[in-house]
């Protein structure tokens, strides 16, 4: 039986602060432009996995395994989830913003 109380099992998690300047253009400085590349290399990503999927439903010649392509359908909702959240945070600093 886990006896651990909230504040040691808080203790003993890592807080991380990744940088995913590596997947983000301009990551954590998005003006509309740089939110408008970094949305278009997101969603191209997205799109490109899911074309070479479509495939896999056109040739019989070559079938990945079903953990394959559950990996490419979860990396592809996870992509478009990102994107969703990148929305998100980049709406809810520009109404936090005075008016002009």
């Amino acid at each position: 039986m886990n006896t651990n109380t909230q504040a040691e099992i808080e203790q003993e998690t890592l807080k991380l602060n990744p940088d995913f300047g590596h997947r983000l253009l301009a990551f954590n400085s998005f003006d509309r432009f740089s939110l408008t590349d970094c949305i278009g290399m997101m969603t191209d990503r997205a799109l490109g996995v899911l074309h070479l999927l479509s495939g896999q439903f056109e040739d019989d010649n070559y079938r990945m395994s079903d953990a394959l392509i559950c990996g490419a359908i979860d990396a592809t909702i996870q992509e478009i989830e990102d994107i969703k959240a990148i929305i998100r945070a980049y709406h809810q600093n520009e109404n936090s913003k005075p008016p002009a």
